[in-house]
């Protein structure tokens, strides 16, 4: 594992740790490691060493430390290797009382130096000199984000995060589209293992998922070249699809001849997967999304409708919680529920119960949560349901927010990225996973041409979600 003998003499405090004994990130080992790696001044290390030792304590990161170790590595190069402030706040206060130019030149370099966090240095070498460096990076801030849960690293975490936005820029990343015969198997095999929205029933079902009428596109990074990074699947449809039936009964009908994809009016993109937490808040789905449209249009000028067909992934969870509470975070009345007294007076209606229930809020999430009589096989409950269902998610959708933004993460996504809340369609995907998130509904999101699409994200940018007309309306009822 070591190159020399002189290398093997300086790491020997690192053997017990290698060796699995019950040591923690502060023996004398760890701390002279690190030490040694980011020192600059220290001339007894060359750089063939600083190669080696970048390679071993990224071999110990990742293949000996215990999440525990890890989170006290982390805490370690925060605590130690940070920003110097102290440093820094002096020179800052020397700067201020400065009247020399040619002084505040000098210090403006010396105070962007003494602000950038010497962990840096770090991942620039794990970077540069350990294979598959990019991957480790990645990894440890996946390891940040799922063990750093009273946010104590948060700095770290956002100086990792901007770090990795300007190593996956878009121009940086390689857009593929994935097809059955001509993509290499394991990443095909990634495709379907981490196919998260829609998962994949079979073989068949992924072959047809490939094949013809249908899309699949990936970014990669030449990093990790055999790594989809985020990908999306697209069905190209003849017109604005409302259902996930009519998608796969358009991709198990197969296209042998090209007619669907020749006839095609509308791009449907149905599912777009993000395959490394590390990489979470790193623009990749929205940069995928304008290509992917940009190719499209290129392939097919005969398309003119560019839509998702999305999930509403916590709609059921968040009626739930409204429905139950009674205090000022609850419904406020029936009407907010129901929209119109006629909507409440036909839903107790089909409940045929005399007298009708006094809290019809409650008698709605009874129905809706009935597995022993599914409301979606009764085409009466279903069809006195539609108008009240639609409503709420419209209003879930649009009018709950957070921060000024929708509380919706896929809304979130889609309206930041530019796209217009177009329609909410009923019994859209009736699988179980569909009926446990949004008691079946899902929502189209239009793209338009770039102009639009850069007008409406700087109107989310300020606030504003840009709603279709039957939006407005159902919200407004």
């Amino acid at each position: 594992m070591f190159r020399s003998a002189r290398h093997l003499q300086a790491l020997q405090p690192l053997q017990p740790l290698l060796l699995r004994t019950t040591s923690t990130l502060h023996t004398p080992a760890i701390t002279k490691t690190l030490t040694s790696l980011l020192s600059d001044n220290d001339p007894s290390h060359t750089h063939k060493s600083k190669v080696q030792l970048s390679r071993d304590f990224t071999h110990i990161y990742t293949k000996i430390l215990s999440d525990d170790e890890k989170l006290s590595t982390l805490r370690y190069l925060c605590d130690n290797y940070g920003a110097d402030t102290s440093s820094l706040s002096a020179l800052i206060a020397k700067t201020a009382t400065s009247t020399t130019a040619a002084l505040s030149q000098k210090s403006a370099a010396a105070i962007r130096k003494l602000s950038t966090p010497r962990y840096e240095a770090l991942f620039s070498r794990i970077l540069t000199d350990v294979p598959n460096g990019m991957e480790t990076i990645v990894s440890i801030r996946s390891d940040l984000r799922r063990l750093d849960r009273k946010a104590e690293l948060k700095q770290l975490n956002q100086d990792l995060h901007q770090q990795l936005s300007q190593w996956f820029s878009s121009g940086i990343l390689e857009l593929r589209r994935i097809t059955f015969d001509h993509t290499p198997a394991a990443i095909i095999e990634k495709i379907a293992k981490q196919e998260s929205v829609h998962p994949v029933q079979s073989l068949d079902d992924l072959c047809a998922r490939l094949g013809g009428g249908m899309r699949c596109f990936g970014f990669f990074h030449p990093s990790l070249p055999d790594e989809p990074l985020v990908f999306v699947h697209v069905a190209l449809m003849p017109s604005l699809t409302s259902s996930m039936e009519q998608i796969a009964e358009h991709r198990s009908s197969g296209d042998s001849d090209g007619s669907k994809e020749n006839d095609a009016k509308a791009a449907i993109f149905y599912s777009i997967n993000s395959t490394k937490d590390g990489l979470a808040g790193v623009e990749l789905g929205n940069f995928l999304i304008k290509r992917v449209v940009a190719t499209l249009q290129r392939e097919f000028p005969n398309i003119t409708t560019y839509s998702t067909l999305s999930p509403i992934p916590r709609f059921r969870k968040w009626l739930l919680a409204k429905a139950s509470l009674t205090d000022e975070f609850g419904f406020e009345n029936e009407m907010e529920v129901f929209g119109t007294q006629a909507a409440r007076d036909a839903f107790l209606s089909i409940l045929a119960l005399d007298p009708p229930p006094r809290d019809a809020t409650q008698a709605l999430i009874n129905v809706l949560e009935d597995s022993t009589s599914p409301w979606h096989e009764d085409v009466q409950k279903a069809a006195v349901l539609k108008p009240i269902l639609t409503k709420l998610a419209a209003r879930y959708i649009a009018v709950e927010k957070k921060r000024k933004r929708p509380v919706d993460g896929v809304a979130k996504f889609h309206m930041n990225n530019g796209a217009e809340l177009f329609r909410v369609n009923f019994a859209a995907d009736l699988t179980r996973k569909g009926l446990a998130q949004s008691y079946g509904l899902m929502v189209n999101y239009r793209y338009y041409d770039s102009k639009i699409i850069e007008k409406n994200h700087s109107a989310y940018a300020n606030g504003v979600l840009i709603l279709s007309d039957e939006i407005q309306e159902l919200i407004q009822k």
